[in-house]
């Protein structure tokens, strides 16, 4: 029902795969995905949000690298993600004058909802895949509006891009700056940041 909606997606470059309810498009050096996600909350209520995800691979590489393997416990494997439950009218995390969360008790209720559904990802969701595909708007949005990411260790993607696209004075930076920030946070959070940033900082 509502890939239906979203048809338009796929007349924009994306796939939808049923099994993981996902719209994805593959691009040169990255993949962009619209995740629909669905909860129930009882046999006739349910909600709608969306998560929004971006998959860098030189910087999911470079990453992996970093941590040494994919089975370290500290690796997110997606490059930068939203979830949109976060978003809508006086939100903190992205003031939007549609709120990325629906509940329906009918189908009916669904498809009266298509117009805002569909404006909400013609006007926010595609433009934030879109616009992530580039490393360096990552890096910006990680610096500036984290509120509008669920990343759990940011400082690995930032780093990461930075040893990728900057130079080592970049990093040094950006290190400076995020333990700052990272002050007041708990201290298995800053200890994780200190190994990580180490690590960047060696490399």
């Amino acid at each position: 029902m509502v890939r239906d909606q979203l048809a338009f997606l796929e007349v924009n470059g994306f796939r939808y795969y049923k099994t993981s309810r996902e719209f994805r498009q593959k691009h040169a050096n990255a993949t962009s995905s619209i995740v629909v996600n669905v909860v129930s909350h009882s046999p006739g209520s349910s909600a709608l949000t969306f998560y929004l995800v971006v998959k860098i691979d030189e910087v999911e590489r470079k990453k992996l690298e970093l941590l040494g393997g994919p089975n370290s416990s500290w690796h997110q494997e997606c490059t930068i993600s939203a979830y949109t439950v976060n978003f809508g009218p006086g939100s903190p995390h992205w003031d939007f004058p549609i709120r990325g969360h629906w509940d329906f008790g009918f189908e009916e209720e669904v498809w009266a909802a298509g117009p805002e559904i569909q404006a909400f990802t013609r006007d926010l969701s595609l433009p934030y895949v879109s616009r992530h595909i580039d490393p360096l708007e990552i890096r910006h949005t990680l610096l500036t509006a984290r509120e509008r990411t669920i990343n759990l260790r940011p400082y690995q993607e930032v780093l990461t891009i930075d040893l990728l696209y900057f130079d080592s004075n970049t990093l040094r930076d950006d290190v400076e700056r995020m333990r700052e920030s990272y002050r007041s946070m708990c201290p298995e959070f800053r200890s994780d940041f200190d190994r990580f940033s180490a690590l960047a900082l060696k490399a």
